[in-house]
């Protein structure tokens, strides 16, 4: 029989990323908490004018439409790794962007898929080319329950998904008495599947109000449209250990979505001890729980001023939510996350 151990020594670990997260960010960190595998990396590089034509032919033929060249480059150094020293269990951190081909080999070389897909349920759902080809996938990995069935709309089976949850560092990210202080703070990071009409009038809102800052890392399209917003700022970028001061010194975590699975910036400031105000879809239930925060529904922007004020409101409330935050990201630790995943490892080798 093959042991957990065993299953996890013979792990290859595949991602490309394209440095939109922090170095203590994004999922790709979980390489650092299984030590014992190997991870190959590469950075996924847009296509220009030259591979634009070539790129849009690979991707009607690769597993997944939103494979690039870089998938590509990613999975021939697997393939090369897989030649020179064969490994059970191959794990793509990003399934959704980089199975290109190797499904196609699997057979021949012996080897086990493994995939960890991020995508909501309504672009997951039309995520694939060949959904036949997803049966030489050995195990799916959610970061929500709300993937699930777009997974079996496709044709997986039911007991070949697990649903592990993203996880956190909450040695990095952690709360730093002392920060907080003056005018009450809300902090809102990313720009992925945001709900900006929600967003805007939140902060416009707050500004008119003017008893609250409000400080917003977006793209630039929107700092340039909500400029004039009065206590909103609207830093361009900000260091790793910016991002940490930013989390340590607020007081709210607002999350307003249009829709969602996991989300980095959610966990990040769980594990600083913020309190969350977030839209009632997907995913953010799973993560904030209501011990962690407060929520409204999509686009009530009037809904989610009230929640924020209540939190500033009630003092004995933001401390209780603020102790349930740190509460769940410590669950949802990487070290947790990592042993669920030797876990399925395990499994998918005992696995015929």
């Amino acid at each position: 029989m093959v042991t957990e151990r065993n299953a996890e020594m013979r792990a290859l670990l595949l991602a490309s990323g394209d440095g939109s997260h922090s170095g203590v960010s994004g999922y790709s960190t979980l390489a650092r908490y299984l030590p014992e595998a190997e991870f190959l990396n590469v950075f996924r590089r847009p296509p220009n004018w030259l591979t634009r034509i070539p790129t849009a032919l690979n991707r009607r033929l690769t597993l997944v439409r939103w494979a690039w060249g870089s998938s590509v480059k990613l999975e021939w150094m697997a393939l090369r790794r897989l030649r020179g020293n064969p490994r059970q269990i191959v794990h793509y951190l990003w399934a959704d962007r980089d199975m290109a081909y190797l499904d196609l080999l699997k057979r021949r070389m012996g080897f086990k898929l493994v995939g960890s897909f991020h995508n909501c349920p309504d672009q997951l759902g039309n995520l694939f080319n060949f959904p036949r080809r997803l049966r030489q996938v050995d195990h799916f990995i959610t970061v929500s329950h709300c993937q699930t069935e777009s997974l079996l709309q496709n044709g997986v089976r039911r007991n070949k998904i697990s649903v592990v949850l993203h996880g956190v560092d909450t040695d990095h990210f952690r709360p730093r008495p002392g920060l907080r202080g003056g005018r009450f703070r809300v902090v809102s990071i990313g720009s992925w599947r945001r709900d900006f009409g929600c967003m805007e009038e939140v902060f416009r809102r707050l500004g008119a109000q003017g008893d609250v800052d409000s400080v917003c890392l977006i793209e630039r399209r929107w700092r340039e449209r909500w400029a004039g917003i009065p206590n909103l700022q609207l830093p361009n970028r900000v260091s790793d250990e910016e991002l940490l001061r930013l989390y340590q010194s607020a007081d709210i975590i607002l999350m307003c979505a249009e829709a969602s699975t996991a989300n980095n910036a959610l966990v990040e400031a769980l594990a600083c001890g913020l309190p969350a105000v977030g839209t009632e879809v997907g995913g953010v239930k799973e993560y904030v729980t209501e011990a962690a925060g407060l929520f409204f529904q999509k686009g009530d922007a009037a809904g989610a001023v009230d929640a924020l004020r209540r939190i500033k409101k009630d003092k004995a409330l933001a401390g209780r939510l603020s102790a349930g935050a740190r509460t769940r990201a410590e669950e949802l630790d990487w070290r947790v996350v990592a042993g669920q995943i030797r876990q399925i490892y395990g499994r998918v080798c005992r696995a015929n």
